[in-house]
């Protein structure tokens, strides 16, 4: 799973499968604060059998981002933290956003080690995209089997639609993710 600017707010009980867990917080979060993503993330490295180990976090404000990734006997645990705030799409070193990449090779990486299911390995190899192109959105006058307003419709990997339902248009956000707005 990936979470970016998550918290456990519920406190309901389960979610004591191991999974695969990325996480992503920024330390400028006003609406959950980076310490709340931590238990998240220290929730899953007890859940996950991971070792404990520092995970070095920028400034409040600075333009960059720190992975850590743990080792684990169970599933894999990666932390990401970025300066900025409670946003979906952090923009880490040189204002580059840098979590759909991220986010792909952390997938890529649980699937190609995993391909069956279950626990991961404790280290994970990233890997970069390559057998498909990001798919170039299209809005056709009449739309059939579209997109709804806030859908996706289009990125590298995607196989649903590239057209979004009337009242809406497909933007790109980045080469993995274009959205109906």
């Amino acid at each position: 799973m990936s979470v970016i600017a998550g918290a456990q707010l519920s406190g309901c009980s389960g979610g004591n499968t191991p999974v695969a867990y990325l996480g992503i917080h920024g330390a400028a979060d006003n609406v959950l604060g980076i310490g709340m993503g931590r238990q998240l993330r220290d929730k899953w490295m007890q859940t996950n059998g991971c070792a404990s180990k520092n995970a070095p976090e920028p400034s409040s404000g600075q333009q960059s981002h720190m992975k850590t990734v743990y080792s684990c006997s169970k599933a894999a645990v990666t932390w990401i933290a970025h300066g900025g705030g409670h946003v979906p799409d952090p923009t880490g070193n040189n204002g580059v956003k840098f979590a759909p990449g991220e986010t792909w090779d952390f997938f890529n990486a649980a699937v190609a080690s995993n391909p069956g299911g279950g626990s991961t390995p404790a280290s994970t190899p990233a890997s970069t995209p390559t057998s498909s192109p990001a798919t170039e959105p299209t809005n056709p006058t009449n739309p059939t089997n579209c997109s709804a307003r806030w859908g996706q419709c289009g990125g590298r990997g995607w196989t649903g639609p590239t057209c979004c339902q009337s009242g809406s248009t497909c933007r790109v956000s980045n080469d993995y993710y274009s959205q109906c707005l």
